[in-house]
């Protein structure tokens, strides 16, 4: 008996002489053992799949016809996409031929002007027109039609400047919004105002 009482005090001794030990082990198997629970119960993330197929909407491009005529290497008419302008439809003709009115054309055609649908586009041969007839740009029947009638189209800013109403800076304004697809467009565009236009319509043409 006294040797099981003198066994149990000499194991308190040593604990108590190794206590920080002891509680390092203590604190060090808890920690494994807590590790390897989470290890074990954690659940693998989630992870989100994305359909590789997605919609795709289709973009619509709004399309134009322009018909180029005249002296240009490809006559024809042509699909161009909305907002194109006339350097576009010539372009898509090839270019002007080499039989083309160059100077008249440098001069009078408007390259950055924007095409409407329908518009049709005329490139006179050199010597084909004078500076007072003929036309580029969209042409009709009543621009062929009898003297006076000044082609919005083609007149020199003086022949403009002629019109009832219209002085030299409206003149320009005509020039730089070439080609017209309509006399009225004179209007819509805003270069001159409903009561000139009223004054001048029976006076121009394309």
């Amino acid at each position: 008996m006294d040797e099981d009482v003198s066994s149990q005090e000499a194991f308190l001794e040593l604990v108590k002489s190794n206590l920080l030990i002891v509680g390092v082990l203590c604190v060090g198997v808890i920690l494994i053992v807590i590790g390897l629970v989470q290890i074990f119960i954690k659940k693998a993330p989630e992870i989100a799949f994305e359909s590789a197929t997605q919609e795709v909407k289709a973009v619509s491009i709004q399309k134009i016809m322009v018909d180029v005529e005249g002296s240009v290497i490809r006559p024809g008419v042509y699909s161009l996409p909305d907002g194109s302008r006339v350097q576009d439809a010539l372009i898509a003709a090839g270019g002007a031929s080499g039989n083309a009115d160059h100077a008249f054309i440098a001069k009078t055609l408007n390259l950055a002007q924007k095409l409407s649908d329908g518009t049709k586009l005329y490139i006179p041969a050199e010597g084909e027109i004078t500076t007072s007839q003929g036309a580029i740009g969209l042409i009709s029947e009543s621009e062929k039609a009898g003297a006076g009638i000044i082609s919005i189209n083609s007149a020199t800013l003086p022949e403009l400047d002629t019109l009832s109403g219209v002085g030299p800076v409206t003149a320009q304004k005509i020039i730089d919004n070439r080609p017209y697809s309509d006399v009225a467009e004179l209007v819509s565009k805003k270069i001159v105002g409903q009561s000139v236009f009223e004054k001048i319509k029976t006076s121009i043409s394309l």
